[in-house]
């Protein structure tokens, strides 16, 4: 393809066909070539489908973020990631994404440009190494009625059956369980992933 431009703008030959005859001695199709010459195309290296939709630095920063929390022992799979990288969109002011979500072919595409980047689920610690907690079964009345976001079972229903903690930063109510797969969990405070990313 370079060969081919090069060969294009060298020629003084202002023929009709003069485009025609360099894509065939080339052997690239015509249209290509003449995208590349219009600059509708940069370049000369391949390159298919759409351009991505954040900019570079952008997903970089992202990729840096989900890098991060992977290292704190929060790694993120593909609804995560998609759900991140909407927040990130909306908190940057990017407004990038039609929902509040990413979607998938952005995903696949993002994972594509950084290959470096891994998905995986936290492992499960055995009932002896898991650290004891201070939780709170007997919630205020303050949060009467509320959701855990995680699981969406409400306060109250048959369904709730397990113990609630409390996040230190935005005071949003979760299970225990829910929390220990969604937030950072010490011996004294929880915080939940939407608070560890934007204190982060």
């Amino acid at each position: 393809m370079a060969n081919a431009i090069k060969e294009f703008n060298a020629t003084t030959n202002d023929s009709r066909n003069k485009l025609r005859t360099i894509a065939r001695a080339w052997g690239i199709p015509k249209s290509t070539l003449q995208r590349r010459l219009a600059g509708k195309i940069a370049g000369h290296c391949h390159q298919s489908g759409r351009k991505p939709v954040m900019s570079k630095e952008a997903e970089d920063e992202l990729a840096d973020m989900i890098r991060m929390l992977a290292a704190r022992g929060f790694p993120l799979g593909a609804a995560e990631v998609r759900q991140l990288a909407g927040q990130f969109s909306i908190l940057n002011n990017l407004n990038l994404f039609k929902k509040t979500v990413a979607g998938y072919y952005w995903f696949v595409g993002f994972m594509e440009r950084h290959r470096d980047l891994r998905l995986k689920k936290p492992e499960v610690l055995s009932k002896s190494l898991k650290p004891k907690r201070k939780t709170s079964t007997a919630k205020s009345s303050a949060s009467a009625g509320s959701i855990c976001p995680v699981c969406r079972v409400k306060e109250h229903s048959i369904k709730d059956v397990l113990p609630w903690i409390q996040c230190h930063v935005c005071e949003t109510w979760y299970h225990e369980p829910c929390g220990e797969k969604c937030g950072l969990l010490d011996d004294d405070n929880f915080t939940c992933r939407r608070c560890v990313v934007t204190v982060s």
